[in-house]
């Protein structure tokens, strides 16, 4: 992880949380000085509880907005996906 200063970080989310193995994922690096842009997939809980859960878990990282789709939509929001990864990466620069 030494080599990046951007991680995007995708996952579903389970009753307002992320999956353990990703708390796992992220306690087991250094994400400090990076930028993480979360994005997951919900069934009507959007981001949930994830972004305060990342910001604890990794304190001195930046930790975007990200973006949440609720599952069923994903085939139609793929407009929508694209123009959020753009603007992330143009962020990161």
């Amino acid at each position: 992880m030494d080599e990046y200063d951007t991680v995007f970080l995708g996952y579903p989310i389970y009753y307002h949380n992320m999956p353990a193995a990703v708390k796992e994922f992220l306690k087991k690096y250094d994400f400090s000085s990076k930028t993480i842009f979360p994005f997951c997939t919900h069934s009507g809980s959007g981001m949930g509880r994830s972004r305060e859960e990342i910001k604890l878990i990794c304190p001195n990282a930046d930790v975007s907005d990200g973006l949440a789709i609720a599952g069923a939509q994903l085939l139609i929001d793929q407009g929508r996906i694209g123009r959020w990864a753009k603007d992330a990466l143009e962020k990161a620069k």
